[in-house]
């Protein structure tokens, strides 16, 4: 199992996986998944956006991306 501690003091807090074409989105079904235990409003790294789960490096190179939102709304778009 990973075990991130949900403390935003580093910037270690995150996992990386090489790019793969596995990871690109078709034009078939695919499925993301995520379990999400938020506590209260909080920021990353100054942003109220919080992201769970992306492909891409950036706001400019994503291909896909779900996150939280700074009212706390799950939001999910592919690019």
């Amino acid at each position: 199992a990973i075990v991130l501690d949900g403390e935003y003091t580093n910037s270690d807090d995150y996992i990386s996986i090489p790019d793969d074409n596995s990871l690109d989105v078709q034009t078939g079904p695919f499925t993301v998944s995520a379990w999400i235990n938020r506590q209260g409003a909080s920021s990353v790294g100054g942003s109220a956006v919080q992201p769970i789960i992306g492909k891409g490096r950036n706001s400019a190179t994503y291909t896909y991306l779900l996150q939280l939102t700074a009212t706390g709304l799950l939001n999910f778009g592919l690019y």
